[in-house]
């Protein structure tokens, strides 16, 4: 049922917090929304730090917090309450049916759906305003993922239950996906319209887009991720298997790419239709289109991490032996490069691709903000705070931190340039 409720706004003195922050927002208007450990309270802040109220209203922690696309934002609590509230911290609606909540979504018509957690198994539907529309299934598992589709439809997996099922975007269950015998662990929405998923049961499983099963890929380990290829065709590999599986677009086992010693960490598609793929195994390897191994590319000395390939056909690789390496088209060690050079590499390759890329990007290294330029890979600037960093938001005028260790919440307001402007912690912060 809805209902609005009135809240009065008050200012405190800067210590605030009681309890380590969880979560950080950066709003439209420019101010920060926190919030704490088992507290009731948002917060909202100024771009410098300053306390510009605080948000009551939930009647248990809250757990979680959600920015909208015109300003306002939903925060909701540990009994499953969310709360809609404008942008500057206004009350608008009280949203009430769940029994926990995981998460919630903005749709494009402008209404909402949230679902439950572990122990709230249904979606509900609502109107921009926050007024209850549907209740989409009910089920005694808690909702493991959602996933839309076209035409406002969803599909949902839920808990240990083996199924998926189906979803109109009013709320009405159109097909159950029956097949698999163990829970499933993802679902991928596939270019043509079929629907490919993954279990526990050791299987990949095609659908076409009314639910009908189409194909069974079994495989001897359990599916960690999978690649899809330009043409249609599935590459996976399993949790501790060092094997990667090629698939035709239609679940047909196309061949076995054998070579790593270790479990494959990752692959991605070239530009020419090859593969490569990374290992545990300190290793990256190239293959055909056709999963016909073409070479190994040896130089690291612990696993890797990531790889990337280049506007030129190069490649860049990151490994857990703090190194960047570089390699030609064809796999040939070209030799390390420095962290600078390693990331100016992979910004002008996002650039390049028409990503939006900013000025600057912010990255947590144990207790340390590092402001990288994305021109040069430089560091611009650094912050080191009293604590390994948990959370962090920013826009345009100032970066928000919270090392989540301080009893107030170990908050740090800064510029721009990661010059502190104001902090919520009892302890100095050290520049650097």
């Amino acid at each position: 049922m809805l209902s609005i409720v009135n809240v009065k706004k008050y200012s405190l003195p800067q210590q605030t917090h009681i309890g380590p922050v969880k979560g950080i927002l950066a709003l439209g208007c420019g101010c920060f929304l926190t919030y704490s450990k088992d507290s009731n309270l948002l917060h909202l802040w100024s771009a410098t730090g300053e306390l510009l109220t605080v948000l009551a209203g939930h009647s248990h922690a809250v757990k979680g917090i959600k920015a909208l696309a015109d300003g306002r934002f939903f925060s909701w609590s540990a009994v499953g309450t969310l709360r809609l509230w404008s942008a500057d911290g206004e009350p608008l609606a009280v949203l009430e049916g769940h029994r926990s909540v995981n998460n919630l979504q903005e749709l494009v018509d402008g209404r909402f759906l949230s679902w439950g957690g572990e122990e709230d198994g249904s979606l509900r539907l609502w109107s921009a305003a926050g007024e209850p529309l549907a209740v989409i299934g009910e089920s005694s598992w808690g909702i493991s993922g959602v996933l839309r589709l076209a035409g406002g439809r969803f599909l949902v997996w839920y808990g240990n239950d083996p199924n998926l099922r189906l979803w109109s975007a009013a709320g009405e269950l159109l097909s159950v996906f029956e097949g698999h015998t163990a829970k499933i662990k993802n679902v991928r929405a596939l270019a043509n319209g079929r629907i490919l998923s993954w279990s526990f049961d050791k299987t990949l499983r095609l659908w076409l887009a009314d639910g009908q099963s189409m194909a069974k890929c079994s495989v001897p380990d359990l599916v960690e991720d999978v690649l899809v290829l330009a043409d249609g065709r599935i590459l996976s590999w399993g949790f501790s298997e060092s094997d990667l599986r090629l698939w035709s677009a239609d679940g047909e086992a196309l061949a076995v790419l054998k070579g790593h010693r270790f479990m494959v960490d990752g692959a991605t598609e070239l530009n020419d239709g090859r593969i490569l793929s990374w290992s545990s195994d300190n290793t990256l390897r190239l293959w055909s289109a056709a999963g016909i191994p073409l070479a190994v590319l040896e130089g690291h000395t612990g696993s890797v991490q990531d790889a990337l390939e280049l506007a030129d056909g190069r490649f860049v690789s990151w490994s857990r032996d703090n190194t960047q390496r570089l390699w030609s088209a064809g796999g040939h060690a070209l030799g390390e490069i420095s962290e600078a050079e390693a990331a100016r590499l992979r910004y002008a390759n996002q650039s390049t691709q028409g990503e939006d890329v900013p000025p600057v990007v912010w990255q947590i290294a144990g207790n340390v903000l590092v402001g990288r330029s994305t021109v040069t890979g430089e560091r611009l600037c650094q912050f080191v705070a009293d604590n390994a960093i948990k959370h962090m938001a920013h826009s345009e005028n100032a970066v928000v931190i919270a090392d989540g260790a301080h009893e107030n919440g170990g908050l740090y307001f800064l510029r721009p340039n990661a010059v502190l402007l104001n902090s919520m912690t009892k302890r100095s912060a050290r520049q650097a």
